[in-house]
């Protein structure tokens, strides 16, 4: 959606796809490379830049750029800043991991005292935003998608194994990290397999991350070599997510995860735990199954159910894909950043 009063540029640590997308839909990027420059040579850069640049906000996601932008902001007239909190951090420093202690600290001071306002992506995250930022400075911006183009991609063919018996291919997105309990997505698959001899099923593992080696570790000695399948990091999500028959989040807890809003517009049925946005995106279970307490055996037997009642399961899509549509739009959501953009820049 392009507006002809708005200029954006945009600020990357590293290159890769994202800076590609962006620089074809003709935004202008700035790459500082963390993998080349020091921390402070990268705050030094980003400073002069934004001075340079002078915009009217300075918008950052996570902590290292959520340190530089608000700072870069504070120092350059008319400038005011913002930040997106997505969801729980992925991993929480105590005081024997010091430095990352300490960036932490740093993030959440500057969040509190330089930045104009902390969005949150649902309710439920504004709540527990609130017990570190000024409640007056949090806003609600839900997540968005292109949901007409995701619609029109074609459903990947999976071919089924010999005897046409049906392989349901079942899978999980994300970060190899704690917080997202890939463990767990595993113990059902061992859980979901001896329980079900009779159904053939596949687990497929999309990420990459820290956890790698203990996660193929855990495969490795409960014998589920031949049916869970580490497919690493894809630029292609969403060819990945047309070739399955159901995903599965098992996440601790989780904002209002993109890769949710894309399975819904893609017509692939969703089990996840029932925590954080996931309750309120699902609602309440109705364009998904919630499960609230995390074991495998609670996921296996919302996955039997998804495998063995075809109404059920088409029931789930049909409210998903309308729900989304109707709520979850990128349009939406530009607007709503749009909006809270003017109202900031206008109060100069």
């Amino acid at each position: 959606m392009k507006q002809p009063d708005v200029k954006l540029s945009v600020i990357l640590l590293n290159d890769g796809r994202l800076e590609q997308e962006l620089r074809g839909l003709g935004v202008e990027v700035i790459v500082f490379d963390e993998n080349r420059l020091g921390a402070v040579t990268i705050l030094k850069n980003i400073i002069a830049t934004v001075r340079q640049m002078r915009p009217d906000v300075v918008h950052t996601h996570r902590d290292k750029l959520n340190i530089f932008g608000s700072i870069a902001s504070l120092l350059t007239p008319g400038s005011c800043s913002i930040r997106t909190v997505h969801g729980d951090d992925e991993f929480k420093p105590g005081w024997k991991q010091l430095p990352q202690k300490l960036i932490m600290l740093a993030d959440r001071t500057c969040g509190r005292w330089l930045q104009h306002r902390v969005v949150a992506v649902t309710d439920e995250l504004a709540g527990r935003l609130s017990n570190i930022y000024p409640t007056e400075h949090i806003h609600i911006i839900e997540n968005g998608i292109d949901v007409e183009a995701l619609s029109q991609l074609e459903k990947k063919q999976t071919d089924d194994d010999s005897g046409g018996q049906k392989t349901f291919h079942i899978g999980i997105a994300g970060r190899l990290v704690q917080i997202k309990r890939v463990d767990l997505f595993i113990e059902t698959a061992a859980r979901f397999t001896a329980d079900h001899p009779d159904i053939r099923v596949r687990f497929h593992i999309y990420g990459d991350g820290p956890l790698l080696a203990t996660l193929s570790s855990q495969v490795a000695t409960a014998d589920l070599t031949d049916i869970v399948h580490f497919q690493g990091h894809t630029d292609s999500i969403h060819e990945a997510l047309s070739g399955l028959d159901a995903l599965l989040m098992t996440s601790d807890h989780e904002g209002l995860p993109m890769v949710l809003l894309e399975a819904m517009a893609l017509q692939l049925p969703i089990i996840a735990h029932s925590t954080g946005g996931i309750t309120q995106l699902l609602d309440d279970g109705n364009c998904g199954m919630l499960v609230a307490e995390q074991n495998s055996a609670d996921y296996a037997a919302a996955l039997f159910r998804l495998c063995s009642d075809d109404d059920y399961r088409q029931q789930l899509i049909g409210n998903a894909s309308e729900r989304v549509a109707n709520r979850y739009s990128s349009g939406q959501n530009a607007e709503n950043y749009l909006s809270l953009y003017r109202s900031l820049s206008d109060r100069r």
